[in-house]
């Protein structure tokens, strides 16, 4: 009788995935930094398109994929896709994810379409600092029913 054990070497699988849509690399290194130092060990995906980004984490992925616990999504994004038609697509997938949004400013418009939407927002005002980033994680934490406290230790 056989029996068949696999280990994984020194492998930790991370304990959050986080997806950063911007199309500025720098803001995604950076919100990558600070996640880290809040909660350490994460998966960062990065994207800086916002038809990329549905068709990556939602319609590409397997039924059963894991989904992202968090999401921070810049309003103003270079192309014709902008941040709020991903909020938008967001209302309908299956589970909640916060959703951080970002900008350097926001118009009475945004902000009443952003409130009307069904999907947990807050909004990161650029430029932000680690404070601010713990701060939205902490929101974000607290929206879904999750231990804040227990990602910090």
């Amino acid at each position: 009788m056989g029996q068949s054990i696999v280990k994984l070497q020194n492998e930790k699988l991370p304990k959050y995935r986080i997806a950063v849509i911007d199309d500025d690399a720098t803001v995604q290194g950076l919100i990558q930094f600070f996640v880290e130092i809040v909660l350490g060990q994460v998966e960062i995906l990065k994207f800086a398109d916002a038809r990329e980004t549905i068709f990556e984490l939602w319609e590409a992925s397997p039924i059963g994929a894991r989904p992202v616990d968090l999401v921070f999504l810049d309003i103003h994004l270079e192309n014709r896709t902008s941040g709020l038609d991903i909020l938008e697509y967001l209302q309908y997938v299956p589970t909640s994810i916060p959703v951080v949004m970002m900008s350097s400013s926001i118009s009475r418009e945004q902000m009443d379409f952003i409130s009307r939407k069904r999907v947990k927002t807050t909004f990161l005002k650029k430029p932000f600092g680690l404070s601010e980033i713990m701060g939205v994680t902490r929101w974000s934490f607290n929206a879904t029913g999750g231990l804040y406290e227990s990602a910090m230790q």
